[in-house]
Parts: C-alpha cells; sequence; structure tokens
C-alpha cells in the first residue's frame, strides 16, 4: 500500500534528518517505526502527509508511493483525499471549539448523511466524546483528548491511519486502552504506520518494525522476530540489561561487549 524509496530529509539548509530510508506498509497491516527521540520517526509521518513544509522541511530525494501514486511534493488536501490521516504527537486538538466541532473539522471532504453516520459511530464508540460533544474539547481529560483526535482522524475515512507517539505522556490504564482500540481498527481493515518510543507496545500491536537510528533504518523484520533478538531485547525492551549499549550501532561496533546481555 505505502512504499517510501531511498527517502533523504532536510530542515531549512541543515544536514539530512532522513538518510536512504525505505520501508513498507503492505495493505491490512501494521507496521512500527521504533528508535529513540530524535530518530526521524516524525519527520517520517511528516514526509508522507506533506506536513513537512510547515517546518521548513523538503525532502531532497527518492520517493514516497502509495498505491503507486507519488506523494511528494502534493498539497495535504489531495494526500487526505488519497487515503491516509495522521495523529499527531502530542494530541494538537483544536481546544477553544467543541468536541463535535472538532470532529466535523476531520470529516471536512464527507457529505452530511456520512458526517452525521460517522459521529454517531464515533459517539458510541467512544462515549466520553458523546457525554461531552457540545463542550469545549479544552475540558476533557488527556485520555479523552487522545480519543478525540483519532476519532477526528477517522472521521476523513482513511485506507492508512499514521499514529505519532499515542502513547506519550499517558499512564498504564490508558496506554492499554490505545492498544485495543488499535487492534481493532486493524480488525476492521484499517492498515496502521505506528511511529513509538514504546517499543514493547509497538512490537505487540505490529505485524513488521523498522528500527531507526540518525535517520536510517539500521534493523527491520517481523515483529515475532524482533522481540526475540538480543540485542533489541537489550537496546528496546529493558531485557538482560546490566550495561545496556545505548544504540544497535554500538552494539554491533563492538560485540565483545556482551556484559548487558544475560
Amino acid at each position: 500500500m505505502l512504499e517510501l524509496n531511498n527517502l533523504e530529509v532536510a530542515y531549512h539548509s541543515a544536514a539530512p534528518v532522513l538518510r536512504g530510508l525505505s520501508l513498507r506498509v503492505p495493505l491490512g497491516a501494521v507496521v512500527a517505526l521504533i528508535g529513540p527521540n530524535g530518530a526521524g520517526k516524525t519527520t517520517v509521518l511528516r514526509a508522507i502527509t506533506g506536513l513537512l513544509k510547515l517546518q521548513r522541511g523538503r525532502a531532497t530525494k527518492g520517493e514516497v508511493l502509495f498505491n503507486g501514486q507519488a506523494l511528494l511534493g502534493k498539497h495535504g488536501e489531495d494526500i487526505v483525499r488519497a487515503g491516509i490521516a495522521q495523529v499527531l504527537e502530542g494530541r494538537r486538538i483544536f481546544m477553544n471549539l467543541s468536541v463535535e466541532e472538532n470532529l466535523r473539522a476531520g470529516g471536512y471532504r464527507s457529505t452530511g448523511p456520512e458526517v452525521s453516520a460517522d459521529l454517531d459511530r464515533f459517539y458510541t464508540r467512544f462515549p466520553a466524546l458523546g457525554a461531552h460533544r457540545k463542550q469545549p474539547a479544552a475540558r476533557l481529560s488527556g485520555a479523552e483528548q487522545q480519543m478525540l483526535t483519532i476519532a477526528r482522524a477517522l472521521m476523513a475515512r482513511p485506507k492508512l491511519l499514521l499514529l505519532d507517539e499515542p502513547s506519550l505522556g499517558h499512564s498504564p490504564k490508558v496506554i492499554a486502552l490505545l492498544e485495543e482500540l488499535i487492534r481493532e481498527l486493524n480488525g476492521e481493515g484499517l492498515s496502521i504506520l505506528l511511529a513509538e518510543q514504546n517499543a514493547a507496545m509497538a512490537l505487540d500491536l505490529s505485524h513488521h518494525a523498522y528500527v531507526m537510528e540518525h535517520g536510517k533504518v539500521v534493523l527491520d523484520g517481523s515483529t515475532a522476530i524482533l522481540r526475540a533478538d538480543r540485542t533489541i531485547q537489550a537496546c528496546y525492551l529493558g531485557v538482560g540489561q546490566r550495561e545496556a549499549p545505548h544504540s544497535l550501532r554500538d552494539a554491533r561496533l563492538y560485540p565483545r561487549k556482551k556484559r548487558w546481555l544475560s
């Protein structure tokens, strides 16, 4: 469904943030991007949805294809129309608008009957949103605001949903609810690209994962294989840590230093 081929991205005139990155999201799959803060995960999502220009970024090389259609250089509205929606990091809802106005903003491309049907559907799925539909979104709890951002993106009826750090700042209880929701959405046929620092959550939810460091993919594979990889366990899952390496690169450069493995 989605292909990124040899993508390079830079902000302003600085050195590239993404360095020859390639990845695939098959139809119906959940694919995870994991890696430390600053690895370039958010930039990948911005390159897909056309948000780079808002941060004065630009793709200097490579291509982004969605169902064979080139996306680089297209306006955000065209990308939404093609079937991609993004849930931004940090929620970023319209605080002064009501819950319903936020949702209607997400469904701006739909007809009146479609919007009404979608509102009913999401008020049923997220009862807290229905209970506060006429109240300013600022009055919602952090968890409710996160659900609102996801529902707002779903109002566009996407084929591919991009999630940027959805677990950030939430309690374990809320993270468990988010995991359940992501599984449900994927079970309904929605393809998902999930960018997460919470590697345990990302690997539990996804079929395939890409590990990013310093703007590059340093490892990828099925999540079953990655979860069993001792270096991934040490670097990202906190398993067998004594003197864990800071990155996969460190682990490969200094293979004799294995005291961090149990």
